[in-house]
C-alpha cells in the first residue's frame, strides 16, 4: 500500500486540481515493471469509466470498451476483473486519500460494488464521505473539464433525494455552478444544467429556487438575442418553453414562441433549409400548446414557402454509369433467352427488389461514410415538406426505402431496354397481356375491357394517361386479392357510423402479399409494392399521381414500365382450388 501512495502522492494533495483518470493512468503506467496485486487493483480503479447513467452492468463505473469479435461480445476491463479483493482495496483507499477527486473515485467504486465486500453492506461512513467529495469537487472546481461538474451534479441528485440537509447543500452547489459562468459563455451544457434538472424533476425545488433559475436563463436569452446566434437562442428558448409548459404558464410559453418566431423572420443569414427546420420546431411547439390555430396556419405558410424556395435552390447532378454497349447487349441476350413465358417470368423476377442486398449495401455505406448517416434526411412531396428519415441507427427502414428507390431509378434504364426488346420480339404485346387479363382471377369481367384499353395506352406510348388510369386498377386488384384470401379490406369510419376502405398502404402490409407471391427470403413483394406505390420515403407513385402532386412530365417511360411490371405481377396470380388465392 505504501508503494501505491508514493506513486500517487503528487495527486493526493488537498489542493491538487485539474487532473483526470487519464493523468493517473499515465503515472501508474510507468510502474508496470513493479506490478503487484495491489497495483493491478489501482490500475483497474482508474481504467473503469464513470457515467451519470447506469451502464450495461447496472453500475456507474464500467468498461471503457465494449466490442464485438466474430459475434462474441467483449469488454475492457471485463466484469470478471472486479474481484472482492479489489473492492476491499478500494474501501481502504477511500478512507485514507485526501484529494476530493481521488476520494470520489474510490467511494464511487465501493458504492457500486459494495456487495462484493465480506458483509455485503455499504460501510457506514461511505454515504457522507461520498456526497461530501462529490460536492467538494464541484464547489472547488477540481475537474479538468468543467462539464464534468454537470455530470457529477446530475449523478448526485439521485443520492441526496431522501436526505433533506444534503439535498439543500446539493441545490446550493448546483446554483452556484451555473451562476458563476460568464454571461458571454456559449457553454449552454453548463449554465442550463440547473433548469434542465428542474424541468425533469418533481417537487425537489421550491418556487423561489425555480424562479431564480429561470431568471438566470432569461438573462442569457436576452443577451444572445443581440448576438445573432439563432441556434443557441433556439436551445435556450426550448429550455424556457419546457419550463413554462411544465408549470402551466401557457401565456409565457406562447409569448416566447412568438418572440423567437419574430427573430427568426428577421434573421437574414439563414438559408431556406435552415429556416424550414426551425419553423417545423416552432410548429410542433404551437401545436403542443393547443388553441393557437392561426399561429399554426401562419407557420405552415412559412414552411411551405421555405420548402418551395429550397427546391428551387437544389442543384441537379449527374452520376455516370460505366457500362459498355457490349455488356448491355450480352445482358439483353441473357434476359431474352428461352421460351416466351420463361422470358416474361425472368423479367418479372429480375425487377422485384432484392432486400437482403440493399441492406448489406446500407451497412457498408454506413460504415464507410458514417457522418452522412448521422443526420436526418428531409424529403418533399412535390414542393411541400414531407417525411424525415432519421439517422440510420434510429430509422433503418427509412434508409432502406431510400436505398431501394435509388436502386430502381438506376434500374429503370435497363427495364426500359428490356421491355423494348421483349416488345420487339413479340414476347410482350397487347395481345399477350389481353390473354392474361381475360384469365386473371383478380380482374372482374366488367373490368376486362377497361384494363385492356389502359394497357393499350402503354403500347401507344401515351404514358401520362397510362399512369393515371392504371393505378386505380392496380389498387382494385390488390383489394380483390386480399378479399379472396379472407382479409378484411374495410375499417370503421371515424364517427363509427359505417365503414370505409382501408388505405392501399395499410393493405400492402398484410403478410398474405408475400405468401401469395411465394417470395424468397431476400425479396419482399410487400416492401416492393409499398416503396413504389405508397411510401413517402420511396417512389410514392400512387399518392403523387392520385393527389395530383407529381409533375406530369415525370410520368415517362420509366414510371410507366415500373407500373406495368406491377400490373403484370398481379396478372400472374392464380387461384388455388384447395385454398384461397
Amino acid at each position: 500500500m505504501l508503494q501505491i501512495r508514493l506513486m500517487l502522492e503528487e495527486f493526493d494533495i488537498i489542493d491538487k486540481k485539474g487532473f483526470d483518470e487519464y493523468d493517473v493512468q499515465n503515472i501508474l503506467g510507468t510502474h508496470v515493471s513493479n506490478k503487484s496485486i495491489e497495483l493491478s487493483f489501482e490500475i483497474l480503479a482508474w481504467k473503469l469509466v464513470f457515467s451519470n447513467k447506469v451502464n450495461t452492468w447496472g453500475t456507474h463505473y464500467g468498461p471503457v470498451v465494449i466490442g464485438n469479435n466474430n459475434g462474441e461480445t467483449f469488454e475492457i476491463p471485463g466484469r470478471e476483473d472486479i474481484k472482492p479483493e479489489a473492492v476491499q482495496f478500494w474501501c481502504e483507499r477511500y478512507k485514507t486519500v485526501r484529494n476530493p477527486l481521488l476520494k470520489v473515485r474510490y467511494c464511487g467504486l465501493v458504492w457500486d460494488y459494495y456487495y462484493m465486500l465480506p458483509d455485503q453492506r455499504k460501510p457506514s461512513d461511505l454515504y457522507e464521505l461520498y456526497i461530501d467529495a462529490l460536492l467538494d469537487v464541484v464547489r472547488g472546481e477540481y475537474f479538468k473539464r468543467k462539464v464534468i461538474g454537470r455530470e457529477y451534479l446530475q449523478y448526485t441528485q439521485g443520492l441526496v433525494l431522501k436526505n433533506s440537509s444534503k439535498c439543500a447543500e446539493w441545490k446550493s452547489v448546483l446554483h452556484n455552478y451555473v451562476s458563476q459562468e460568464e454571461i458571454t459563455s456559449i457553454n449552454i451544457g453548463i449554465w442550463c444544467a440547473e433548469l434542465d434538472i428542474i424541468n425533469n424533476s418533481h417537487d425537489i425545488f421550491t418556487e423561489e429556487e425555480r424562479r431564480a433559475s429561470i431568471e438566470l436563463i432569461k438573462h442569457r436569452y436576452n443577451h444572445f438575442c443581440t448576438t445573432g446566434n439563432i441556434y443557441l437562442l433556439k436551445d435556450i428558448m426550448s429550455l424556457m418553453y419546457e419550463y413554462y409548459v411544465h408549470y402551466g404558464e401557457k401565456q409565457l410559453a406562447y409569448n416566447l414562441l412568438w418572440d423567437f418566431e419574430h427573430r427568426l423572420e428577421q434573421h437574414t443569414s439563414l438559408n431556406v433549409f435552415q429556416k424550414d427546420v426551425l419553423y417545423e420546431l416552432l410548429l410542433g411547439k404551437y401545436r403542443q400548446l393547443g388553441g393557437y390555430s392561426e399561429d399554426e396556419k401562419r407557420i405552415m405558410r412559412n414552411i411551405h414557402a421555405a420548402a418551395t424556395n429550397s427546391i428551387q435552390q437544389m442543384q441537379r447532378f449527374d452520376m455516370p454509369i460505366d457500362v459498355t454497349t457490349e455488356q448491355v447487349d450480352a445482358w439483353l441476350d441473357q434476359m431474352t433467352a428461352g421460351e416466351p413465358h420463361i422470358q416474361i417470368e425472368r423479367f418479372l423476377l429480375r425487377f422485384v427488389s432484392n432486400i437482403s442486398v440493399a441492406k448489406e449495401q446500407l451497412d457498408i455505406m454506413a460504415k464507410k461514410c458514417p457522418l452522412s448517416f448521422f443526420v436526418p434526411t428531409k424529403l418533399f412531396i412535390g414542393n411541400m415538406p414531407g417525411s424525415v428519415v432519421m439517422p440510420y441507427n434510429q430509422d433503418q427502414e427509412g434508409h432502406l426505402m431510400l436505398q431501394l428507390t435509388r436502386e430502381i431509378q438506376l434500374e429503370d434504364m435497363f427495364m426500359n431496354l428490356l421491355l423494348r426488346e421483349l416488345s420487339k420480339k413479340g414476347v410482350l404485346s397487347l395481345e399477350v397481356l389481353n390473354k392474361q387479363i381475360n384469365n386473371s382471377v383478380l380482374v372482374n369481367e366488367d373490368r376486362e375491357d377497361i384494363l385492356s384499353n389502359i394497357v393499350k395506352l402503354y403500347f401507344d406510348k401515351n404514358y401520362i394517361a397510362f399512369c393515371h388510369q392504371v393505378i386505380p386498377q392496380i389498387e382494385t386488384m390488390i383489394r380483390v386479392l386480399l378479399q379472396k384470401s379472407g382479409i378484411n379490406v374495410l375499417k370503421p369510419q371515424r364517427d363509427s357510423n359505417g365503414f370505409q376502405l382501408r388505405t392501399l398502404d395499410d393493405l400492402l402490409r398484410e403478410q398474405i402479399i408475400d405468401n401469395v407471391f411465394q417470395c424468397a427470403e431476400d425479396r419482399s413483394m410487400s416492401t416492393y409494392l409499398r416503396f413504389v406505390l405508397t411510401d413517402q420515403r420511396g417512389c410514392n407513385y400512387r399518392n403523387l399521381i392520385c393527389h395530383g402532386i407529381i409533375n406530369p412530365r415525370m410520368l415517362n417511360e420509366s414510371v410507366s414500365g415500373r407500373l406495368l411490371h406491377i400490373l403484370m405481377l398481379l396478372l400472374r396470380v392464380q387461384e388455388n382450388p384447395n385454398k384461397n388465392v
